[in-house]
């Protein structure tokens, strides 16, 4: 029996010094995307660069955390969002026609984070980089004839998480998802003196809060 009770007072103290060493997290928030101009689907002589955007709205997903004993910590992300994508299309008789259907875009990311407060405090404040990969599906209009497409990149931001209990936080986060654009849209011919625009950067910021559970 003496045994038995301390040998649950071991586990007792062991699960009471891995507190908030693992976290697991639910967050739902908002996208936005600044420099959006994406390409066109026209031919090059009527192409313009903004012809097509892409406009996230909602976004849900899940984070797996470790954390160390002190001031840092490691991160894997997935987050969804369901997109709009409007294009302005040239048909065959001349018109130009705004096209607009959803395209799923799937965010994960692999994150370092360090804290301003050790593990165990009831407030921890931080900032945080990792590595990015995107999937976006296949916009759903009617011209669309290709698939979807990946990119990858790097992400930065910061948060706070708030512990009123040792094994329950919430928190709020901030990032940029920095990737290539995708869907290797058309760009209009370069003026003289003028570089080619193909291609370039896309940011995708997202603000989301959440719950979780530490372990």
């Amino acid at each position: 029996m003496k045994t038995n009770i301390t040998l649950a007072l071991a586990l007792l103290c062991a699960a009471t010094a891995s507190a908030q060493t693992y976290e697991i997290s639910a967050s739902g928030g908002y996208n936005y995307i600044w420099k959006n101009s994406l390409g066109s689907l026209n031919a090059t002589e009527v192409a313009k660069a903004n012809d097509s955007q892409l406009k996230p709205g909602t976004a849900f997903g899940a984070r797996l955390t470790y954390n160390t004993t002190g001031y840092y910590g490691f991160e894997l992300t997935y987050l969804n969002t369901n997109a709009k994508f409007n294009s302005n299309v040239q048909y065959s008789d001349g018109t130009f026609v705004n096209e607009s259907g959803k395209a799923r875009v799937q965010l994960a990311a692999f994150n370092f984070l360090i804290y301003m407060m050790p593990n165990r405090e009831k407030w921890r404040p931080y900032i945080t980089a990792g590595l990015t990969g995107a999937q976006f599906g296949a916009p759903r209009i009617p011209t669309w004839i290709g698939g979807g497409a990946r990119s990858y990149g790097g992400n930065f931001g910061g948060g706070i998480k708030l512990f009123p209990h040792k094994n329950f936080f919430v928190r709020a986060d901030l990032r940029d998802y920095i990737t290539g654009k995708p869907y290797d849209l058309t760009y209009p011919d370069p003026l003289p003196g003028q570089s080619i625009q193909s291609g370039g950067i896309l940011h995708m910021i997202e603000g989301t809060v959440g719950v979780g559970i530490t372990f």
